[in-house]
């Protein structure tokens, strides 16, 4: 279940607790919410892997960027000295040699920023989900401070919050 599910699950369960009459609080099986916690934290380590992972694609995709380029220089080199050693076609081999290798250059720059925008985009899809589960999961904390606030906590007594 993804984290969006456990916290609508966590949501349900304090909804469904049994509320003592005359305040706010609720009681809650401690063992379902602990089990709902601890399924929450073994879901977050998963997006934060795919971030990992969407990372090294991005690095083995600029790396096979620079390889294809490289060949593609390598290639160019070598037609070039082909094309030099024929004296009546110097100029011209130098000027496609030139242009090869532009074109290379043009070629792995492109791989390279569809790489990088591709890892971005992946990036902050993996950001954009990290971030409504950490919302989630400050709406759930708020909802249970809101829930524990009533006479459980004495009126001087510091909040966890403040340390």
């Amino acid at each position: 279940m993804d984290v969006n599910g456990l916290l609508d699950k966590l949501e349900n369960l304090v909804a469904s607790s049994a509320r003592i009459p005359l305040t706010a609080k609720v009681l809650m099986d401690e063992d379902a919410v602990y089990e709902i916690i601890d399924d929450i934290r073994a879901s977050l380590p998963e997006e934060l892997k795919q971030a990992k992972i969407i990372a090294k694609e991005r690095e083995r995709l600029i790396e096979d960027a620079k390889h294809e380029a490289n060949q593609v220089i390598a290639e160019a080199k070598l037609r070039t000295s082909k094309l030099a050693e024929e004296s009546h076609v110097v100029e011209e081999a130098r000027v496609k040699a030139q242009e090869i290798i532009e074109k290379a250059k043009g070629i792995s720059q492109e791989i390279v920023d569809g790489a990088k925008g591709y890892a971005d985009d992946l990036l902050a899809e993996v950001l954009a989900n990290l971030d409504k589960v950490v919302s989630g999961v400050q709406k759930g904390r708020e909802e249970l401070k809101r829930s524990r606030s009533g006479r459980d906590e004495p009126a001087n007594a510091p909040s966890r919050d403040s340390f």
